[in-house]
């Protein structure tokens, strides 16, 4: 990642990882590894953004770092309306709910790579069903934010919970940039 706040965050929860807060397109060189596992920023490729460009350009550079690492397995995770991304450069990908995964949102992900995708759903474990908070306030498949329902803002703690981020994790930054 390049920006601070997001290496601050990952340093202090993983303190023996070694952290490059930088551009992408500017590393050159990356160690040996047996996977290679990305998230390139969604803005671009997301359906809520309605100036998107379908800009590609940093999931590229995600294929870029792969074909260099020559990693056994590669996975990159995105939101459900990068698919056309994905099918546009070739990247097979599975569809995904955070819901089948335990998380309390109904949030299709898709997940793609060099990797078994027939084996990815045994790769996450699914856990105990959740609602979400929509469908625990009792507005079902409304997609107003949460928040409307609580009559007030969903707290730092509980957006965690909502991302599946354990309660312990720490967010760096001012709370603006926690969320």
């Amino acid at each position: 990642d390049k920006w601070d706040v997001a290496c601050e965050s990952y340093r202090m929860n993983h303190p023996d990882t070694e952290v490059i807060c930088a551009d992408i397109r500017e590393i050159k060189d990356f160690p040996e590894a047996d996977i290679v596992f990305g998230s390139p920023p969604c803005q671009d490729l997301s359906h809520a953004n309605n100036k998107r460009k379908m800009d590609t350009s940093l999931l590229e550079e995600f294929l870029r770092v792969a074909q260099i690492v020559k990693p056994e397995f590669w996975v990159t995770e995105n939101v459900y309306y990068a698919r056309h991304a994905y099918k546009k450069l070739g990247i097979p990908y599975q569809v995904i709910n955070a819901r089948d995964c335990g998380l309390p949102q109904n949030r299709k992900r898709i997940f793609g790579g060099k990797l078994p995708l027939i084996l990815l759903p045994r790769v996450i474990q699914k856990t105990v069903p959740c609602i979400t908070a929509t469908e625990y306030k009792g507005c079902g498949k409304d997609k107003r934010r949460a928040a409307r329902y609580f009559g007030r803002k969903i707290l730092i703690d509980e957006a965690k919970f909502y991302q599946g981020f354990p309660a312990h994790y720490y967010f760096a930054g001012n709370p603006m940039e926690q969320y």
